[in-house]
């Protein structure tokens, strides 16, 4: 059977998007139907950046911004069976609504440790059925970003003290369910970690909004970093390290076909 849901994994600035492209554009000479899923846009198959918000939460929450921003909302959401999900920051919002409405739809992401573990996978485990039950039997080709474990493992690093064990069996429970697909996982992996860190801080910034604050606002908040006393650069590598190793587990343990490929930085 040919594997017709491509994950593409690995750390932040190792080029997952450019892989996932040219991964797209390799299955479209093919003649395939592919439908590519960029990290933090509206998409089935991961709940980074994405807000659950339940129906009459987010119908008044339609009622309280412009019609404009109402409009981007719904553009950059879908239903799930009784919540609404919510690419929330891909919506185009009034100057005044950013310091109001999307601190509003932020607080209904389950990331960053909000949720109980258990409540964590219950939402991860029925995103993925709605998935399958609904494009399991399409003939199309699937290309995700970070959906099966960068976006996931930071999470759970950064705010679950769970065992190996446990995070192994959530992961192949994970597999399970999309294993009638035909997975396979390509893990982007820099030969040199601490300089894949600085020069993805020069490229994105370390000022307010940017890439490296937001980074180091996550590493202030995260119950792992505070336990081990991690931050700034020397922090980054610490987790990124930690975060190859579990990987590699993950994909030892789980039984989806994967390849690892190396980027000389």
């Amino acid at each position: 059977m040919s594997v017709r849901l491509h994950f593409v994994e690995g750390l932040p600035g190792v080029g997952k998007s450019t892989f996932a492209y040219s991964l797209q554009k390799q299955l479209l000479g093919r003649n395939d139907d592919v439908v590519y899923y960029k990290e933090e846009t509206s998409q089935p198959i991961d709940l980074f950046r994405q807000a659950i918000i339940p129906q009459k939460a987010f119908e008044k929450i339609l009622t309280k911004v412009s019609s404009q921003t109402a409009q981007s909302i719904k553009d950059n959401s879908y239903l799930l069976y009784d919540d609404v999900i919510v690419a929330y920051t891909k919506v185009l919002y009034n100057a005044s609504e950013i310091q109001t409405v999307l601190p509003q739809l932020r607080e209904y992401d389950i990331g960053d440790g909000k949720v109980p573990f258990d409540t964590y996978k219950e939402h991860h485990f029925r995103l993925w059925n709605s998935f399958i039950q609904t494009y399991g039997s399409t003939h199309c080709a699937f290309v995700a970003e970070g959906a099966i474990l960068h976006n996931q493992l930071l999470d759970i690093i950064g705010f679950y003290n769970v065992s190996i064990e446990e995070l192994l069996i959530y992961f192949r429970a994970l597999a399970d369910i999309v294993r009638s697909l035909s997975c396979r996982i390509y893990l982007l992996l820099p030969d040199d970690i601490e300089k894949l860190i600085i020069i993805t801080l020069q490229e994105r910034g370390t000022g307010p909004n940017s890439w490296g604050a937001g980074f180091s606002k996550w590493m202030s908040l995260s119950p792992y970093c505070q336990k081990n006393n991690l931050s700034g650069v020397s922090g980054m590598v610490k987790i990124y390290k930690q975060m190859k190793i579990l990987s590699m587990q993950i994909l030892d343990h789980i039984g989806c076909e994967y390849e690892v490929i190396t980027r000389i930085i």
